[in-house]
């Protein structure tokens, strides 16, 4: 099982970038290859090409049989290149079974160019040189298979031969990790991101390769053998479309839900946030200042709309909304950033700075004004804000803060009406 490169999934997307240097890149702009990138996958990669290609000459000529059963492996290694399963650990295909059939089935000479033609017909798109070449690179992990059972030379299929099996996964897993860390070296990447990607797969394919056994011996190493192969594809390929399918509902019901969520907290007046929530991002600053107080600081700005009933009484209700955002704007522009802007009110507006002690309460009021006295007229109308802050320190916690801003926007209030 080689490990491929899916997209489709934003929470593996941290797993499937780490699986993605044991195998394949996506496509790159041969500009944007680095020079390291580009010659390893024309060394490693065309010297697997040559070596398979050697390997299948060098055996002679096949007869009618063995060209039907290379055909028919090649098109079942293609099948399950092209099913991605993607999990925790990686997104991976599962070519292993194909593989082991491939071993026993056929001279093992033809193993490497079966490989190759499968993960080249595997790809959907029109690739370029270094695609090929990448993807080329990956098929030397079956070089290993390939040496040991050239070695063993074994003239029949048979569950006695279990340790040079063995031998020959091993060997397999062995290359695996060579290549992988030659495309980590390629990517400049460090090789700290293979060993979960690496030991899921070894996992899988330490489990897949019995069932290509199997196969084999069940069919009597005829080519009933490739139909008990690929029923374990077909069954991950309906397995992973089935898991991307769930996956993709629980991502529009998620949506959905934060959504919903956001509206729940979203003044529909002003497009700011509502008192909900208001009262949770004061409970939560109010938590931490007292969890931690050191170093920290809370600032509560609160502005009350002058004049909004009585925009309401003599212009009306769409006037006064109008008001009522103007004033989330001039807050909005006052608010430095992560600051959190609230309607909590009718005519309240409420201005909540966490961990800005460079910003006093006073700096932040004069901000608020100045905003206000360059906002343009409101049908005709200036835009009037009473305004008052506090900050902890030197309050003891951000409900006396609150307070403390609540009583000065009030005075602000009283004052201005005795002014006029």
């Amino acid at each position: 099982m080689t490990t491929a490169t899916s997209p489709t999934s934003p929470e593996l997307e941290q797993a499937i970038t780490d699986a993605r240097t044991v195998a394949e890149v996506r496509q790159q702009d041969d500009a944007e290859l680095g020079w390291f990138d580009r010659w390893s996958a024309i060394a490693v990669g065309g010297a697997f090409v040559v070596t398979a290609a050697a390997l299948f000459a060098g055996h002679g000529a096949p007869t009618a049989r063995e060209l039907l059963t290379f055909a028919l492996l090649v098109a079942a290694h293609s099948l399950a290149s092209r099913v991605v399963f993607e999990s925790a650990g990686g997104a991976a295909v599962p070519t292993q079974t194909t593989l082991m059939v491939g071993m026993l089935l056929l001279p093992v000479e033809y193993v490497p160019l079966m490989v190759l033609l499968g993960l080249v017909l595997s790809i959907s798109e029109r690739p370029s040189v270094h695609d090929l070449l990448v993807r080329a690179m990956s098929g030397w992990h079956c070089i290993g298979p390939v040496v040991v059972l050239a070695a063993a030379d074994l003239d029949t299929v048979s569950l006695d031969h279990w340790p040079v099996y063995v031998l020959a996964v091993a060997a397999q897993f062995l290359l695996d990790a060579v290549i992988a860390l030659l495309r980590c070296a390629a990517l400049g990447l460090s090789w700290t991101v293979l060993p979960r990607p690496l030991s899921w797969t070894w996992s899988v394919d330490a489990m897949l390769a019995p069932i290509g056994v199997a196969a084999v011996l069940a069919a009597d190493a005829s080519l009933w053998a490739l139909v008990f192969a690929v029923c374990p594809i077909g069954i991950l390929a309906l397995l992973g479309r089935d898991r991307t399918e769930h996956f993709e509902k629980a991502v529009v019901i998620s949506e959905a839900f934060e959504a919903a969520v956001e509206a729940a907290r979203q003044d529909p007046v002003s497009g700011i946030a509502n008192r909900r929530a208001w009262n949770e991002a004061t409970a939560r600053a109010a938590l931490r200042f007292a969890a931690n107080p050191m170093g920290r600081s809370v600032t509560v700005v609160l502005a009350d709309v002058d004049g909004l009933k009585r925009v309401n009484d003599t212009i009306g209700h769409d006037a006064g909304d109008d008001l009522i955002r103007a004033a989330g704007e001039a807050l909005q522009a006052a608010a430095p950033p992560g600051a959190l802007v609230a309607r909590i009110g009718g005519d309240e507006f409420g201005m909540l700075v966490v961990d800005h002690p460079e910003l006093d309460c006073l700096e932040l009021v004069q901000r608020v004004r100045v905003a206000i006295a360059h906002h343009p007229l409101v049908h005709g109308l200036p835009l009037s804000l009473s305004v008052g802050g506090a900050s902890c320190p030197p309050y003891a916690d951000v409900e006396a803060a609150q307070a403390a801003a609540d009583e000065r926007s009030m005075a602000d209030k009283a004052a201005r009406r005795a002014g006029r």
